[in-house]
């Protein structure tokens, strides 16, 4: 990560929306706690002229590594299914309707979450007060 962002000056790496939305808040380090691991996923965005239009990094969970029944209750994919999108789309093509596409960047980010994520540190932005990592929790609340 530190390696791929030296390449290009930080200043152009948009970073994530839990970032530049203050989403985490750094605790010390919890026993019996499951802290999952994270890892950064970088993307060059092109523009239609083949130049750069921006750079963009975000961080995800392993989130394979929470338990069921102990880490969360259960679990809920808001996402349209392939059918229901074309069979909106059949509808806009027969009623001849005017169709107009919306974009949510960031809605997850409004949802409630009644369980606590622990996360370790993403990597490149350490915070090292102390002589212990810290550990990262998401304020998804």
């Amino acid at each position: 990560m530190r390696f791929l962002m030296s390449l290009i000056d930080k200043r152009h790496w948009k970073r994530n929306s839990l970032e530049e939305n203050f989403m985490w808040t750094l605790i010390d380090p919890l026993s019996g706690k499951n802290i999952l691991e994270c890892r950064w996923v970088l993307r060059i965005k092109v523009s239609t002229n083949g130049s750069v239009a921006r750079y963009k990094a975000r961080q995800i969970a392993a989130s394979f590594m929470r338990r069921s029944g102990i880490d969360y209750g259960e679990t809920c994919s808001p996402v349209d299914c392939f059918d229901t999108v074309q069979a909106y789309l059949s509808i806009v093509t027969v009623e001849c309707l005017k169709l107009q596409q919306l974009d949510v960047m960031i809605a997850f980010l409004y949802g409630g979450l009644k369980e606590e994520v622990y996360l370790k540190q993403p990597e490149g932005f350490e915070n090292r007060t102390n002589q212990d990592y810290q550990t990262t929790r998401l304020r998804l609340q």
